[in-house]
């Protein structure tokens, strides 16, 4: 939330305790309203972007697609309980994923093309276009 000139601090007040009733409350320069909206604005693409690739990891690991897709799609409560943990646990994102073992997968070769390919270049960028 940015107040404008003309509101006072009660009336940022009060809609610190409006919005806050439905979720967190951060007080930013207007000048960074611009990036907060790419950011948040646009996270639903994101995560229709996780499902998709997840999806296609899938068919491509040999599942049909119909049942990738369906498995892919679930991931829902995945992201529910990784947000949660994220904002819970105080550690950084990339302790957290630094705490993740996958056993059955070869995980830095796996961590370095998600890194590569699609999260660093792709979402940054597709986070500054929505600016």
């Amino acid at each position: 939330m940015s107040l404008g000139g003309a509101a006072t601090e009660e009336d940022g007040e009060l809609v610190a305790k409006l919005f806050g009733s439905v979720g967190r409350i951060w007080r930013a320069d207007e000048k960074l309203f611009d990036a907060i909206t790419g950011l948040n604005g646009s996270g639903p693409a994101y995560i229709y972007l996780a499902i998709e690739a997840l999806a296609d990891g899938g068919v491509v690991a040999g599942l049909p697609r119909e049942l990738a897709l369906g498995l892919a799609s679930q991931t829902k409560s995945i992201v529910l309980g990784a947000a949660s943990m994220a904002i819970k646990s105080g550690k950084h994102p990339g302790q957290l994923k630094d705490d993740v073992y996958i056993a059955w997968w070869d995980y830095n070769r796996w961590h370095s093309r998600v890194r590569e390919e699609w999260l660093s270049g792709n979402v940054d960028e597709f986070c500054c276009c929505c600016c």
